[in-house]
């Protein structure tokens, strides 16, 4: 009977006791001190490390001594098996990744920092922080081992395991625009290690490439259009590079027209042959007069035509007519009469525009 009558006291009691402890706000400044047992507890669990050189004596630990540099020696090259493991993984990464980045940390915040590593998370690029004995178990001996005076303070380490082509590196630069806490300082990049200032004009080799191909067009453009004035004043820069896009977006039929050009060619050299053997002169009476060019179509009889005929330029006249014929008969369907409904080939040109056509010659 009593223990029923104090069981809602007691209940009343640890709720009064719970909210004194947890009701106010903890003091972080100066915190409230534990209870003595479990201080005892903390203190008789601690572990103790023994710091070889705090326990040489005044005399000993001066940097001058033999004795003192030998023993701080000794605690440097002492390696344990995890940091030959956790070396091991990071010479791994360094030789796996395509492009290896080198960033300073300044400080800043968790969220920042977090901000920061998913921003360069999404350019592929992850973000590692090893420490410097790690570093130094790694690289030493290898051919990496030239960034290691890099690593003085406050490093991290990006690897990009998948890209490393202009595009990449160029993304990367814009996401460290929006990340300050982050400041690149190196790389490496195909074994190659690189500046800040590398990097950067690495990552405008896309521009670069498409400077040079505008001067290389151009000063084909210019090549071909004096060539084109002096030799051939038909056959335009503009017809050129038209047969050159055809070549490039329908492959399979050039090919096609190539080898029924070859053919057509052989054809015409045999009936040059011909010709030239079976009708080295022809009666003049038999053309109006105004269709023979001499003086006196009275007085001259015959005329001498195929026997100087230059065969070469023959033949290349007609092959360039050819392939503008064998173009024409190739773009009919796709300027002219292409029905996107059909699976004929030229799916997409849902508005035949015979502009594009003519404007290519």
């Amino acid at each position: 009977m009593s223990s029923w009558l104090l069981r809602p006291l007691s209940t009343v009691s640890v709720q009064v006791r719970n909210y004194g402890r947890f009701g106010r706000k903890p003091r972080i400044t100066k915190p409230r001190p534990s209870h003595t047992y479990r201080a005892l507890v903390e203190h008789i669990v601690q572990p103790k490390y023994v710091d070889f050189v705090k326990s040489l004596p005044p005399n000993e630990t001066c940097e001058l001594n033999a004795h003192y540099q030998s023993v701080t020696a000794a605690v440097e090259t002492n390696v344990t098996k995890y940091e030959t493991l956790l070396a091991r993984e990071a010479l791994m990464k360094f030789q796996s990744s395509q492009l290896t980045l080198i960033f300073h940390r300044n400080k800043m915040e968790g969220w920042d920092y977090f901000d920061a590593s998913l921003a360069l998370h999404k350019c592929g690029i992850k973000v590692e922080a090893i420490g410097k004995k790690i570093l130094q178990i790694a690289l030493d001996g290898t051919k990496y081992s030239n960034i290691l005076p890099i690593f003085t303070g406050h490093q991290l380490i990006g690897f990009g395991m998948e890209k490393s082509d202009p595009k990449s590196v160029k993304a990367i630069f814009k996401a460290l625009r929006r990340t300050p806490g982050v400041v690149l300082m190196a790389g490496i990049l195909q074994d190659r290690i690189m500046s800040t200032s590398q990097l950067k004009s690495y990552s405008e080799w896309g521009n670069k490439h498409a400077e040079l191909v505008s001067t290389l067009a151009t000063v084909g453009g210019a090549d071909l259009s004096r060539l084109d004035a002096v030799k051939s004043p038909r056959v335009t820069t503009q017809l050129l590079y038209f047969i050159l896009k055809i070549f490039i977006l329908f492959p399979k039929q050039a090919v096609c027209c190539v080898a029924l050009l070859d053919g057509f060619r052989q054809i015409l050299v045999a009936c040059v042959s011909v010709l030239k053997s079976q009708f080295a002169t022809f009666d003049a009476s038999m053309f109006p007069p105004m269709l023979v060019s001499v003086p006196h179509p009275e007085t001259l009889t015959t005329v001498p035509v195929l026997k100087e005929v230059d065969v070469d330029k023959l033949i290349v006249l007609t092959f360039v007519l050819s392939m503008v014929a064998a173009v024409f008969s190739l773009m009919i369907p796709m300027f002219f009469g292409s029905d996107p409904t059909k699976d004929d080939g030229y799916k997409g040109y849902t508005k035949p525009n015979p502009l594009i056509f003519c404007s290519a010659f």
